[in-house]
């Protein structure tokens, strides 16, 4: 006799607390690089360091991107996840591994990273002096990195206590709400100390910013559906 399926839980899913262990390794390593004092080596990091007027001798403890860049990506693509099953529960059903869906979902919030970077690269490039171009691409690295660390325990609360679509959003919205204040205080007098500022304040909010979000959705969109259809 056959028994009845059991329905997929989040939480018991042995690749995703695998996946959320690595994450919270990841941040724990960086808390480790950063050394002592903590707060007050974070306050000299681009995005941070308001008080210093010379940004352009800032520079990022060594070691500390590389680590959160590549948990900013992997956390994000474990949201992904995350919403997918909420929104798309059929998922579940399919013949794929979730180390396979989840490694799916990498490759696209890491082509979404690096899409971001080509187009600060491009707009400093185009408006900025090379110096210019080299603080504002740091203080968007930091933007990335914080906003990877502030979605880990939304993620992880996601996954342990399944909250519902709506506030899950909300949350979402206010964990990129800070760090794009941050970014955009930032950049602030460097879109400001040009003619056509606006313009370029234009350009961050929504190329620089929105668009490949938006468009990062769609591709995850367009991949879920691609996979219901055709397994």
């Amino acid at each position: 006799m056959i028994g009845e399926r059991l329905p997929y839980l989040l939480h018991t899913d042995d690749a995703l607390t695998l996946t959320l262990f690595f994450c919270v390794l990841l941040v724990a390593l960086t808390v480790r690089v950063v050394g002592k004092p903590f707060f007050r080596k974070v306050e000299q990091m681009p995005l941070f360091a308001y008080r210093q007027n010379d940004k352009t001798g800032i520079e990022t403890a060594a070691g500390v991107q590389p680590l959160l860049l590549t948990h900013a990506t992997v956390v994000t693509a474990t949201f992904a996840y995350t919403l997918s099953m909420q929104v798309h529960p059929d998922l579940s059903q399919l013949s794929f591994p979730t180390a396979l869906l989840l490694l799916f979902y990498t490759f696209i919030s890491s082509f979404y990273l690096f899409s971001c970077w080509l187009l600060y690269q491009f707009v400093g490039w185009v408006f900025f002096e090379s110096n210019e171009v080299h603080v504002g691409i740091e203080g968007w690295i930091n933007s990335k990195c914080l906003g990877g660390v502030l979605l880990l325990p939304l993620t992880i609360v996601n996954v342990y206590y399944n909250l519902s679509f709506y506030p899950i959003l909300i949350l979402l919205f206010l964990v990129l709400l800070l760090p794009g204040i941050l970014l955009f205080y930032w950049l602030r007098k460097l879109f400001y100390a040009k003619i056509y500022g606006s313009l370029l304040l234009i350009l961050y909010l929504c190329a620089l910013e929105i668009i490949p979000i938006i468009l990062m959705v769609l591709g995850i969109e367009q991949l879920n559906g691609y996979l219901l259809i055709n397994y």
